[in-house]
């Protein structure tokens, strides 16, 4: 039993890692989105 719960905690862990990690490069990649439209005019 503490092993599954030790998993829910590693799994519940790494996708907040992971959501942080997606939350603070949605600008950079909308900045990049932007220049490669500019570009692409």
């Amino acid at each position: 039993m503490f092993f599954i719960l030790r998993e829910i905690w590693e799994l519940t862990l790494y996708q907040n890692a992971l959501h942080f990690i997606v939350v603070s490069d949605i600008p950079w990649i909308f900045d990049l989105h932007a220049s490669y439209r500019m570009v692409k005019k």
